[in-house]
């Protein structure tokens, strides 16, 4: 009997791995005991390394609501706007 230890601080990829595992064992009428710890710490890590990701992204749905407005703008002003 043969074991495996995998590690991550990503537990979303754990996750992923023991679904491939489980499925792949299934198929091969291979019976595993798959058990996993999940660090507290791990979600925290996880999150500040999506965090600006997603700060940039809602600046990009915010500006980019802001261009039907500008270009309404635009079209009834004399004056050109500035480019900010």
């Amino acid at each position: 009997m043969g074991e495996a230890t995998f590690r991550s601080d990503n537990p979303s990829t754990i996750s992923i791995l023991k679904d491939f595992m489980t499925e792949m064992g299934t198929r091969s009428n291979i019976v595993l005991a798959i058990s996993s710890d999940v660090d507290a710490d791990s979600a925290t890590a996880t999150l500040s390394r999506i965090r600006p990701l997603l700060e940039a992204q809602q600046r990009l749905e915010r500006d980019a609501g802001l261009v039907e407005p500008l270009q309404e703008l635009k079209m009834q002003s004399a004056e050109p706007l500035l480019p900010e």
